[in-house]
C-alpha cells in the first residue's frame, strides 16, 4: 500500500493493535504524538499542535492527490462537534437509523439500560426468535457500545446469546434501545 510505505518513511510507526493507526512522535524535547487514523478513503489526523497537523497535510497533499476537509464533522456512525470548550460526538443519528432498520419508531424511552431482576439462560422456555436479525440487533449495539459506556454491560450480556437467541435476551435489548432512545430523541429536538 501507498500510503503505508509512505507513512513509514516519515517515521510514523504502525499501531500493533490497529493496522488503520500510525503513531508519530517528535525527536525534541517535548514529546508530541500525532495519530493518523485511515478509514477507507479517509484520513484523520489529530495532535495538540495545529501547525504540526498543518505540516503533515502539506507533505501529504504534496505526495497524493488530496483533499483538505477540515475539522472532522461525521465518521461512520459518530456525529462529531469541535468546539473551543473541547470535541463532543454522538450515535444519534445512529440509533435513529437503529430504530428504522429493525421497526421501532415507536418505542418508548427507558430509565435504565435493563429490566430490574431480569435472569437470562440459554435453557429457556421462551420462544425462538430469527437468528440473523438477533445478530444484527447485537452487532449493531456492539458498535454502539464505542461511545455508550452506560450500554456496555447490556451488551456484553446479551452477545452471550448468539448461537440460540430466544425472547428473553431479546426483551434486553429492547429495554436498552428504548434507554439509549432518551439521548437520541433529545439530541434531535
Amino acid at each position: 500500500m501507498k500510503i503505508d510505505k509512505y507513512l513509514s518513511d516519515q517515521s510514523s510507526k504502525r499501531s500493533s493493535l490497529d493496522s488503520n493507526l500510525y503513531i508519530k512522535t517528535t525527536d525534541s524535547d517535548i514529546i508530541l504524538m500525532v495519530l493518523l487514523v485511515i478509514y477507507v478513503d479517509d484520513l484523520i489526523i489529530t495532535d495538540s499542535s495545529a501547525s504540526l497537523i498543518q505540516g503533515i497535510k502539506q507533505s501529504l497533499c504534496q505526495s497524493f492527490d488530496m483533499t483538505d476537509l477540515g475539522l472532522m464533522h461525521y465518521c461512520p456512525g459518530v456525529e462529531v462537534w469541535q468546539q473551543p470548550s473541547g470535541i463532543f460526538i454522538s450515535q444519534s443519528k445512529y440509533v435513529r437509523a437503529l430504530f428504522d432498520k429493525f421497526c421501532m419508531q415507536d418505542c418508548k424511552n427507558a430509565s435504565t439500560p435493563t429490566e430490574k431482576g431480569l435472569k437470562l439462560s440459554a435453557q429457556s422456555d421462551s420462544p425462538p426468535v430469527d437468528d440473523t436479525t438477533y445478530r444484527q440487533q447485537v452487532g449493531s449495539f456492539i458498535y454502539l457500545s464505542a461511545t455508550r459506556a452506560d450500554i456496555s454491560f447490556v451488551v456484553s450480556y446479551i452477545s452471550r446469546f448468539m448461537t440460540a437467541p430466544n425472547y428473553i435476551p431479546l426483551c434486553y435489548y429492547t429495554c436498552t434501545i428504548r434507554f439509549s432512545s432518551r439521548e437520541s430523541r433529545s439530541a434531535s429536538k
